[in-house]
């Protein structure tokens, strides 16, 4: 077995579902912008708006994810309650903002009332999004704007879990660690604190002495 093939076996049904669906609309805003050929990927769980523009609320969804602040603008002036809509998976345009770490995006619906408490059907609130992909900006204002560090989806995980899984997440790993109120050693439904995935999926585990002065003894 390969070891991208044991690093998947190690990602619950949950992270799966949520990175097939963010690769699969990136994919198509790239394709969208650009031009690019088709792809196969599944497309379990995946719903996308055929028609982005021809509703506020798939546009705002819209607008959101591809980071068009303006238009954001102009439909939260024309309705204020579009700030807090959801898609069939419900992810809120503040998800979908955090998730391509549209920071000025982020910004602006925080200051017009997006919820940052908001739950997907996998119970993953903005803060899950922006750190699984590494997007600390986002992440950041999430906090500074109150959300909580130490929330948990439905298969238990903390953005700190999300963070420690991705190998490429160290300017989000730091954000998390030095913030106060984070609770380090939660576990999610597999039994598993966040260090352990980290020690599994990347470099930057060692960042973790931060909270655990004796993590040399442990690797």
């Amino acid at each position: 077995m390969s070891s991208d093939e044991d690093d998947r076996n190690h990602f619950s049904e949950e992270q799966i579902k949520e990175i097939k669906r963010i690769s699969k609309l990136k994919k198509k805003y790239y394709n969208d912008r650009f031009q690019v050929s088709g792809w196969d990927d599944d497309t379990e769980g995946i719903v996308e708006e055929k028609e982005p523009h021809a509703k506020p609320v798939s546009e705002i969804l819209w607008a959101a994810e591809n980071g068009d602040l303006d238009l954001v603008k102009k439909l939260l002036s024309q309705d204020p309650e579009l700030v807090n809509v959801k898609d069939s998976d419900g992810y809120t345009p503040l998800h979908r903002a955090c998730y391509n770490d549209h920071s000025d995006v982020t910004e602006y619906l925080l200051s017009t009332g997006g919820d940052i408490f908001a739950k997907t059907i996998d119970l993953w609130q903005p803060l899950h999004s922006a750190c699984r992909w590494n997007n600390a900006v986002s992440a950041a204002k999430l906090l500074e704007a109150g959300a909580d560090i130490n929330c948990k989806s439905k298969g238990g995980q903390t953005p700190l879990h999300l963070a420690a899984s991705n190998g490429n997440a160290k300017e989000t790993l730091q954000l998390l660690l030095c913030n106060t109120s984070l609770q380090p050693n939660l576990k999610n439904d597999n039994n598993e604190t966040a260090l352990d995935i980290a020690q599994r999926h990347g470099k930057y585990y060692k960042l973790f002495e931060i909270v655990n002065p004796n993590i040399n003894q442990l690797s």
